[in-house]
């Protein structure tokens, strides 16, 4: 008995070791020696040293998320290249703010949360949370941070109330403050009515505010929101808004939509990603003077409009004024943003020669992200087009054949003809992935047979070698040519035929018969 618990507990040892050194797909791997305290310490001076330093030359670093040279790699599934999904992403992210990351589907934004949270480790480069590695202080990190992850992870048998009581525990909240702390997060979210109502019951808009819900359950200091208004109702995502405006203060929150006006409207600061790599990061107003094409100034005109003097006009107080669009019923002005002390005079001016210069009405609109966005991903496109390797991409494209003009209608196919052409379609599937699937092929084909350690025994009767005889002399000489009287020799080893000897004898004669 004591030796079936000293079993155990040895068994356990080396479980929890192999976890935490090799956690699988998902997980930060620890060094191999790091139940050792002293070798932990320095492995994580030259992160604190760099920390501190930090710290030093800007005291808001101290706390906040510092991300420098990111990068992550990884093997793509169909094929041995390299992918990068991060390259040297580097950015901070600063308390009481909130930073949002833009772009488009696959630009690494999800990936970049991950690594934060640990989910994955990263190829090159540090992140510094509050202070601490990721590397090395992932399980610190996460008792102070707090995540809605991109889909829903919740579990279908419990309750909002149960959910957030859960949350709470595990961040170490006190017992005291967790019933008040989940009525107002359900109350600020709209989740009264459904708090007794199970997860698996709730609408996709509901347990996506749930999920928010958890991110802020007891008071983490830092917040990682990846597309959190995702499937929400308009209503659905002011309550949102509302949430984590309230929620700002004391926490570093990081954010990701594709909702340019959900961006424009929570963000202290915006960063844009592209293809794995930082194009921009700056307040949205800056941005906006950056990429932005400036104010848009449309009026409405009569025919008989006096377009000379309504140019002298605009011009006259904005000198810089661009005109954009010129038809029979409007014109089109941008305007910079720097010349913005000098609209009020202007719109003054407007108003009052409008009716002589044949202006019917005049409104002007600020820039918006999503022309910034739009400007900054086009700029980038631009860079990649003209690389070597776009390039021959491009000079490779199918696009450039020819198209035929003439296209012949679609016949219905019914009946055994779609039935074969089915049956082709699905043996061609079944064939390709046999041919990229490597690791079958060699288990299954040249290990069995192409070793002589692993045979495809066969006793060597004399009726078995007389059927084999005359099967091979009935198909090989008729179809092949040969002549009649060839011999075949079967080479017998131990007692049976080789598996390669037989797998060649079946190849060939199935070769005669096709032939």
């Amino acid at each position: 008995m004591m030796m079936l618990l000293v079993d155990g507990a040895i068994y356990l040892l080396i479980a929890a070791y192999v976890t935490a050194v090799f956690p699988g797909e998902f997980g930060v791997p620890k060094h191999p020696l790091f139940f050792l305290g002293c070798l932990h310490s320095i492995m994580s001076c030259k992160d604190a040293t760099l920390a501190e330093a930090d710290a030093a030359s800007n005291p808001k670093r101290s706390r906040g998320i510092v991300i420098s040279g990111l990068t992550k790699s990884y093997k793509a599934e169909c094929s041995s290249a390299e992918v990068l999904a991060v390259q040297d992403f580097s950015v901070s992210l600063y308390p009481d703010q909130i930073t949002t990351l833009l772009g488009s589907n696959g630009a690494g934004k999800t990936t970049t949360m991950s690594i934060i949270t640990g989910l994955f480790p990263q190829t090159g480069g540090h992140v510094l949370v509050n202070g601490r590695n990721t590397r090395t202080d992932i399980d610190a990190i996460r008792r102070t941070l707090g995540l809605c992850p991109q889909h829903n992870v919740l579990f279908p048998w419990m309750t909002p109330v149960e959910h957030l009581a859960f949350c709470a525990a595990m961040r170490g909240m006190p017992k005291r403050l967790v019933k008040s702390a989940t009525a107002a997060l359900l109350d600020d979210l709209g989740l009264s009515a459904s708090h007794n109502v199970r997860a698996c019951n709730l609408s996709g808009g509901q347990k996506r505010k749930l999920s928010v819900a958890m991110a802020f359950m007891g008071d983490p200091e830092v917040v990682i929101l990846d597309e959190p208004t995702a499937g929400m109702d308009p209503s659905a995502r002011r309550q949102t808004w509302d949430v984590v405006l309230a929620r700002r203060a004391g926490r570093t929150i990081m954010l990701s939509t594709h909702y340019l006006d959900e961006a424009d409207l929570l963000s202290d600061r915006i960063a844009i990603m592209s293809r794995g790599r930082l194009l921009c990061v700056d307040t949205p107003m800056q941005l906006k003077k950056e990429f932005g094409s400036g104010y848009c100034l449309s009026l409405d005109v009569t025919e008989d409009c006096r377009r000379a003097g309504l140019r002298e006009l605009v011009c006259r107080h904005v000198p810089e004024a661009r005109l954009v669009q010129s038809s029979l019923q409007e014109i089109v002005y941008s305007l910079p943003i720097e010349r913005l002390p000098a609209f009020q005079q202007l719109f003054r001016d407007l108003e009052a020669g409008g009716g002589e210069m044949g202006i019917g009405s005049f409104g002007i609109s600020a820039p918006t992200i999503d022309e910034v966005f739009k400007t900054a991903i086009e700029q980038d496109d631009e860079e990649a087009i003209f690389t070597p390797d776009a390039g021959k991409a491009g000079m490779n494209s199918d696009s450039t054949k020819p198209v035929p003009g003439d296209l012949a209608a679609p016949v219905a196919v019914t009946g055994w003809t779609l039935t074969a052409m089915q049956f082709k379609a699905m043996l061609l599937k079944r064939v390709q992935h046999a041919k990229r699937d490597k690791k079958a092929i060699f288990s299954q084909l040249i290990l069995p047979v192409g070793t002589d350690d692993y045979r495809l025994r066969i006793t060597p009767s004399p009726l078995l070698h007389r059927s084999l005889m005359s099967l091979i002399s009935t198909f090989m000489p008729a179809r092949l040519g040969f002549d009649a009287a060839i011999s075949v020799d079967l080479t017998f080893a131990d007692g049976g035929l080789s598996g390669l000897q037989v797998l060649f004898m079946l190849l060939a004669m199935i070769v005669a018969a096709c032939t």
